[in-house]
């Protein structure tokens, strides 16, 4: 019977959550029985297959100080420790103080372990004890996958290269959706200081789009949206600047004439490949991710090379100004995604890293 244990810190909406969910099906279709584990108090999503039991431990509580994280993260330990005892199957664990928790319980139980990092090793805030232990622990792994190059790359210092495998993202490319581009400029993502949504407002104030009859539409939630709103309000950019909650995002895409996401680390951002799948023209910074492995500046969206005001409201106005250079980018991005829509190529890789 082929088995195979998950542990992740939730399974709330992001691109994590959504790679895991589509793997977790394919899996079971392929007749695998599936566990999930989480930190979290309940069930963020209703798995129907009997073949896949989802296993909340209610472990997911902030800490204060550095003792409290400890005694927290012990605990996690224990608990996770007990079910892989009982569990047989191999283990794959998200994201880094995950990992290193997935490593720590496993001790002595010899089961495969396959990390999966999804953001940017290198840029992306973690405590000092966790990047400690990551350097430490990570070689003893027995695989490792990345979502970008640059992560891919980065992990060489300290873990051996047979062990790292760059894995793409996935999107399906939905057919004859009809869209309505308007004077719009979108993004979409957790409102979370990584997001950089502050450097997009800033540089939109810089770019005078305004005066044009551009709007920009930010589309998430997260602890940073009302500082974001503050800010809106200080620049006087009420009347052009709209903040929605999270929905489908494909709804914002089918109206906006141009996605950005200025970022100020990423793995590989699933709304990227989202929004070229309609076609929209891009601006990114260099510091997101995966996604400068397929938006070559110039050529498939435009990449910031120092993300600051400045430059992207320059290059905002540039972009609203040229429709011909709007329609190309977009055109050419489109084009990038055959890398990234045949799930099945990708399911195959995650398979053989799982099997081998």
């Amino acid at each position: 019977m082929k088995k195979i244990i998950f542990l992740v810190s939730e399974l709330t909406y992001g691109g994590t959550q959504k790679t895991i969910i589509k793997l977790v099906k394919r899996f079971v279709k392929d007749g695998y029985f599936i566990t999930i584990l989480t930190f979290e108090k309940k069930k963020n999503y209703n798995f129907s297959n009997k073949k896949i039991e989802y296993i909340p431990l209610n472990l997911l509580k902030d800490s204060n100080n550095l003792v409290s994280s400890l005694i927290e993260n012990f605990k996690r330990i224990i608990f996770v420790r007990k079910i892989l005892k009982k569990k047989s199957g191999n283990l794959i664990c998200f994201l880094t103080s995950t990992n290193i928790i997935g490593l720590i319980s496993n001790i002595f139980l010899k089961k495969k372990v396959i990390l999966c990092e999804r953001n940017d090793i290198q840029k992306q805030p973690v405590a000092f004890l966790w990047r400690i232990l990551r350097v430490l622990l990570y070689r003893f792994a027995n695989k490792i996958t990345c979502n970008s190059s640059r992560s891919s790359n980065y992990l060489k210092n300290y873990v051996p290269e047979k062990k790292i495998f760059y894995v793409r993202n996935h999107i399906d490319i939905k057919k004859n959706l009809v869209t309505f581009p308007k004077k719009i400029i979108l993004s979409v993502g957790r409102m979370h200081n990584q997001k950089g949504f502050d450097i997009l407002i800033n540089g939109f104030k810089k770019s005078n789009t305004y005066k044009f009859g551009w709007k920009l539409f930010l589309v998430g939630d997260g602890y940073e949206k009302k500082n974001l709103i503050k800010l809106v309000k200080k620049l006087n950019l009420n009347k052009y600047i709209k903040f929605y909650n999270f929905s489908n995002p494909y709804k914002w895409y089918k109206k906006a004439g141009i996605f950005a996401l200025t970022s100020r680390y990423e793995g590989m951002p699933n709304v990227i490949l989202e929004a070229s799948s309609l076609k929209l023209p891009i601006i990114i910074s260099r510091d997101t991710g995966g996604a400068t492995d397929f938006i070559i500046n110039n050529k498939s969206g435009i990449v910031l090379k120092k993300n600051s005001y400045d430059e992207l409201g320059k290059k905002i106005s540039e972009l609203t100004k040229d429709k011909y250079l709007r329609l190309k980018l977009g055109n050419q991005a489109y084009k990038n995604l055959k890398y990234y829509n045949n799930f099945e190529n990708i399911y195959k890789n995650w398979e053989k890293i799982i099997i081998k």
